[in-house]
């Protein structure tokens, strides 16, 4: 990671800055905040993400010379395999239930029933080598809302894998978060916090404290498009 310095002259290249007293200036502090914190070895993390947020900057690409656009993961993504309504014996295929909960990928959606609904049939070669999940942790459901355009639309069938032992950076989750249930891109932010984001640069992110704050359902690793 780079350190108070390298930062601060990024910003003044990014911006086109000759004085550092400029930089502090943008990003709210001081000279003498900014040594007496160098002598402790501590970073100014809230002012540096505050000044992201607002001047719209990769925090990834002025902490670590790297984009999180470029390392975005790509989830695998397929046609809506046939619905059963009640599982077959077929040894090489499993049956991944489906729920009949939506998650918002909006605003957030009430779970109103948690119910099976239906099963999807899978290959289960697929399942246990291509994507390497195990197919008693996986559960498929809906989501609606727009702010995960273009990643998905609503109406994409999210797999969703539930055995998460571990936030995979700019990856994407099923939240719960005050009993609703939401889908979106989890970033870090270095300093204890944590971007919930949309894809669709039209909703605002969310930054929260990573201890207690939300509930991680499970992390969406296959995204099923209608025809």
């Amino acid at each position: 990671m780079n350190t108070i310095s390298e930062v601060i002259e990024k910003i003044k290249k990014m911006r086109g800055i000759k004085t550092k007293e400029k930089v502090y200036v943008l990003l709210g502090t001081t000279r003498n905040s900014i040594f007496n914190r160098q002598r402790r070895n501590k970073f100014p993390y809230q002012e540096i993400v505050t000044y992201c947020l607002r001047e719209n900057i990769d925090i990834n690409e002025l902490l670590t010379n790297q984009s999180s656009a470029g390392k975005t993961k790509q989830i695998r993504t397929g046609t809506i395999p046939t619905e059963q309504v009640q599982p077959s014996e077929q040894e090489e295929y499993i049956f991944v239930p489906k729920y009949d909960v939506q998650v918002s990928a909006g605003q957030g959606s009430l779970i109103h029933s948690e119910q099976i609904v239906s099963h999807l049939a899978f290959q289960e070669n697929w399942i246990r080598q291509e994507l390497g999940l195990d197919p008693n942790h996986i559960v498929l459901i809906q989501a609606v809302g727009d702010s995960m355009n273009p990643t998905f639309n609503a109406g994409a069938l999210l797999l969703v894998n539930t055995k998460v032992d571990r936030i995979k950076n700019d990856s994407i989750y099923v939240i719960n978060r005050d009993d609703e249930l939401i889908v979106k891109r989890i970033q870090d932010l270095w300093n204890g916090q944590i971007k919930i984001k949309s894809d669709n640069p039209k909703y605002e992110p969310l930054i929260i404290q990573k201890t207690g704050a939300i509930k991680i359902v499970g992390e969406v690793v296959w995204i099923g498009q209608k025809n």
